[in-house]
């Protein structure tokens, strides 16, 4: 709520607090020396939009008459806790947030399914070394380590220890395979189905030690003293909790890339409208522990070689014209010059053609180098094929002074 904009509705088009509190928590993860890949939420499965999602919506139904209540009684406080938790995330949100970690070169993917489901494969497979969420889930996904707090944590010091929970360690204290933890967490409540009346974690942990699945479990129960639900489908959940979408993202996507600063800035600036001195103050953060991309150095000229020396370095023989045939002729000799001649005439073009390359190769490093810092502030996509060398410098020193004194120069 802090970073709504003055005057702005939280969750509408001019509010640009997604923005800055994910490049405020951004820049924080990259200090602390982290290399987050963030992870956003593809399409719910249709056991969790027809539990877990339709119990938010009257959730959010509630919110909506205490935000009625708030404004009646002058309740200002309460009615932007109100509005906040009407807020929801939309397309665009994604997409915007996806856009601003891109320019600050930080990995992000969608994920087809759940983002925790993906979050667990890209640690189980090593690709990741832990996820970090407030979801429990993560661990019932696999993840063999979760990370909770962290982005509170990072935020504000204010926030209690990060807690780093280990799923080995886990399911040896609780003597479970990962299966049998998988049924403990149906069974003790999921995002996926309703409960079993009048079992909670203490009973779930205690039929699974006794029973060791669900099935054992449905069958030994007393059905009178614990209701199941007629459309208790459990097996549809477990199917949620095993299912992979790894193999449809692209790894090659996760690696971190460069900052592209130009159009970060104009993002933030001239799109998000965010405050100047904020994003004077990430940039300059950022660009401390991500700097831009050196030009690439020139791939070395291959010295050409010497006059009258064959490739392999040996001198010419003097009885290989012996093999030529009787009707094949010597190549004429210019007069006046015998091989003396030849060697002086190969000498000047050798000479020639060195010059030539001495007097390219430095056009080619400078035209190299101006490149690959005009895309690092205006994207690698762009094509600088057809503009002149001097203007390609005038141009990166233009953007160079323009984010020296944006960014490099703040009080």
């Amino acid at each position: 709520m802090g970073d709504t904009p003055a005057g702005a509705v939280p969750g509408s088009a001019e509010d640009t607090s997604h923005i800055a509190g994910l490049l405020r928590r951004t820049v924080r993860l990259l200090e602390l020396g982290f290399k987050p890949i963030f992870v956003f939420d593809g399409a719910a499965p249709e056991l969790k939009k027809a539990h877990a999602l339709a119990q938010r919506e009257q959730s959010r139904a509630r919110s909506r008459e205490q935000l009625e209540e708030a404004k009646a009684a002058g309740d200002d406080e309460g009615v932007k806790r109100h509005v906040a938790r009407l807020v929801k995330t939309t397309p665009r949100h994604n997409d915007e947030a996806m856009e601003l970690l891109r320019f600050m070169g930080v990995p992000a993917v969608q994920a087809p399914g759940e983002a925790e489901a993906l979050c667990a494969e890209l640690a189980a497979a090593g690709h990741a070394q832990a996820a970090a969420t407030e979801d429990f889930d993560a661990l019932v996904f696999g993840t063999p380590r979760l990370l909770r707090n962290l982005h509170r944590a990072a935020a504000s010091p204010q926030v209690p220890l990060v807690q780093d929970i280990q799923l080995q360690p886990l399911l040896a204290a609780l003597a479970f395979t990962q299966a049998e933890f998988v049924d403990f967490c149906i069974l003790a409540g999921c995002d996926y189905l309703t409960t079993i009346s009048k079992v909670g974690i203490v009973t779930a942990r205690k039929l699974m030690q006794e029973h060791r699945s669900i099935e054992a479990i449905l069958e030994n129960l007393d059905r009178k003293k614990y209701a199941v639900p007629d459309d208790w489908n459990y097996p549809a959940a477990r199917a949620c909790f095993s299912s992979t979408s790894l193999k449809e993202v692209n790894i090659a996507a996760l690696k971190e890339t460069a900052v592209q600063a130009g159009p970060l800035h104009a993002l933030l600036r001239e799109r998000h409208k965010l405050p100047q001195d904020l994003v004077d103050d990430c940039m300059r953060r950022l660009m401390a522990v991500k700097p831009l991309p050196q030009p690439p150095r020139p791939a070395a000229t291959r010295a050409p070689p010497e006059p009258g020396r064959l490739r392999g370095g040996g001198a010419p023989s003097r009885g290989a014209g012996a093999q030529r045939g009787a009707n094949q002729r010597r190549p004429a000799t210019p007069q006046g010059q015998g091989s003396g001649g030849r060697q002086t005439l190969q000498a000047a073009f050798f000479q020639g053609k060195r010059k030539s390359l001495e007097e390219a190769s430095p056009m080619k490093r400078r035209r190299l180098s101006a490149e690959a810092a005009l895309k690092g502030f205006l994207g690698s996509d762009i094509d600088l094929r057809e503009i002149a060398l001097d203007e390609l410098e005038q141009l990166r020193e233009q953007m160079e002074r323009d984010i020296h004194t944006d960014v490099l120069t703040i009080d």
